[in-house]
């Protein structure tokens, strides 16, 4: 007899052949369709997160320009053109400009010298600290040192090569010999302001202002104020006295400092003697520097005299000595050029710089 195992249906057979984890016909097709160009996990990643980066970009400008509706839509995308050589430069540029130390008091150092003046004040050029001051912050006449601040308002507002037509020139006190009629440079008469103290030059400089002596004058106050000068008061440009027109040793000492950052204005005060003339070559003026030091005292290179019967003897002041720079102020004095150097040759005697030691 044989035995025969009885066969199951076929709905119940186990279809050996395929394996339990093996993917389906539908499977099978959608992975082919979606290997053919594969992407690395971490390039997913990577991909995502750069557009949400820029999506979250584009929602922050579209809110910001929706709150901002006047603001400039391409100013955040606008190019640093700062070269790595000017970053450097700027960099070297401020530490420069704190790493100044100022000087230092010697030890036993003789007694201030004796001064007439109302006022006085000695600053150390480089690092701007007061080597000596005595009624620095009184109000007093400044006289002719007022036209530092001419000078200094007529190179903002005018070219140096523009000719001035003279017209009724003034005549009281220093004068450079202006002729009524004269045309001359803006640069002819900063010479003969600054150099001969002329009165004249001053006044024509400022009427040459396109709205008058006046204007001009309002320029000077305003320069004044954004300087930091806190007690300093023009009526005009010349520094005939008035009960309006002021100053102290500290804010004329301020001024000069910053008139000095000026190349034409350090040439120019620095000039002992010199000729100029019209554009014409008609006519000529002798200038002689009312600086009495400069020339004869080693080391001084300007600034600006100053006298009248009220403000008395007035003098700023700069000696270059040993690499260093001092610049002293002497209001109301009975001897400008005598106190201005004891005062100066005290403070050299009586500081040492860093470096020095």
């Amino acid at each position: 007899m044989f035995s025969m195992k009885q066969k199951k249906p076929k709905k119940f057979q186990k279809k050996e052949s395929q394996k339990p984890n093996q993917p389906t016909r539908q499977e099978s097709v959608l992975q082919k369709k979606t290997s053919r160009f594969p992407l690395p996990t971490f390039a997913r990643y990577t991909s995502v997160a750069i557009v949400a980066t820029f999506a979250s970009s584009i929602v922050t400008l579209a809110g910001y320009w929706f709150l901002h509706p006047e603001a400039d839509p391409y100013a955040f995308v606008e190019v640093n053109r700062t070269t790595p050589v000017q970053k450097q430069e700027e960099q070297s540029s401020i530490e420069e400009r704190y790493v100044v130390l100022p000087p230092s008091k010697k030890p036993n150092t003789s007694p201030e010298p004796y001064l007439s003046a109302h006022a006085a004040i000695a600053i150390d050029r480089a690092s701007g600290a007061t080597l000596f001051a005595r009624n620095e912050k009184e109000q007093l006449w400044p006289a002719s040192t007022t036209k530092i601040m001419t000078a200094l308002v007529s190179l903002e507002e005018f070219d140096q090569n523009e000719v001035v037509l003279v017209t009724n020139p003034v005549s009281a006190g220093s004068t450079m010999g202006l002729i009524n009629g004269e045309r001359i440079t803006v640069r002819h008469l900063l010479y003969g302001l600054l150099i001969q103290s002329a009165n004249d030059a001053a006044y024509a400089l400022a009427a040459y202002h396109r709205s008058g002596v006046a204007e001009f004058v309002g320029r000077m106050n305003q320069k004044a104020s954004e300087i930091g000068l806190e007690n300093t008061h023009f009526v005009n440009p010349a520094g005939f006295d008035d009960d309006k027109q002021f100053t102290t040793a500290s804010d004329l000492a301020k001024l000069s400092l910053v008139a000095l950052d000026n190349p034409t204005v350090a040439e120019i005060v620095a000039i002992p003697l010199i000729s100029v003339s019209d554009i014409d070559y008609t006519h000529f003026h002798e200038l002689r520097n009312v600086n009495q030091l400069l020339g004869r005292v080693p080391g001084v290179a300007g600034v600006k005299t100053g006298f009248t019967e009220n403000a008395k003897e007035n003098l700023v002041n700069l000696t270059k000595r040993g690499g260093h720079e001092v610049l002293t102020v002497i209001l109301g004095s009975e001897d400008r050029f005598g106190e201005t150097q004891n005062l100066t040759d005290w403070v050299f005697n009586s500081y040492m710089w860093p470096g020095n030691e």
